[in-house]
């Protein structure tokens, strides 16, 4: 059994998921990842690149729609 990973590596590998998720997202329409922020089928990290490059761009993320 493996250990369980400490939070610090927990967190660089969350960060590391991001980065990759921003390199394939880059090419991205503003709307496009505007609609990934409010994608609960993504993963986290995923939302996350998309709101990370909307902000990049000066763009504000729109607010997440109300179910």
């Amino acid at each position: 059994m493996l250990p369980k990973p400490t939070p610090q590596q927990q967190r660089t590998a969350y960060q590391e998921r991001v980065t990759q998720f921003k390199t394939t997202f880059a090419r991205k329409s503003d709307e496009s990842l505007r609609q990934m922020l409010s994608n609960e089928t993504l993963v986290p990290a995923a939302r996350e690149a998309a709101r990370q490059l909307l902000q990049a761009r000066g763009l504000a993320p729109a607010p997440a729609s109300s179910v």
